[in-house]
């Protein structure tokens, strides 16, 4: 039988990384005003995985030493599903020049 860290390392969640995200996003939910529980709760959990999943990407990307990963990590986390929206629009801004170049 595996150990939680060990499943958690499975499906991909550096528990550090997750943790210092989700201190992130709460500091961003508290920032955030008329939010519904519900939606707090969202945004957090979105914003940890954020960080957990991105930090990674970010990190290789723009090639960032190991000693700044967690202040990443939570700027990831406290940005939140922001950054996400972000990347989608650059990718695909991305896509449509590309086909404009191939027409």
């Amino acid at each position: 039988m595996k150990t939680l860290s060990e499943f958690l390392e499975f499906i991909g969640i550096n528990l550090a990384i997750f943790i210092v995200g989700f201190i992130g996003a709460v500091f961003m939910a508290g920032n955030q005003k008329g939010m519904k529980p519900w939606q707090r709760i969202f945004s957090v959990f979105g914003g940890a995985f954020t960080a957990n999943y991105f930090t990674p990407v970010v990190q290789d990307y723009f090639d960032i030493s190991d000693k700044m990963i967690y202040g990443v990590a939570f700027a990831l986390g406290y940005s939140g599903l922001k950054t996400i929206e972000l990347i989608i629009k650059r990718f695909h801004n991305k896509i449509e020049d590309d086909v404009q170049k191939r027409n």
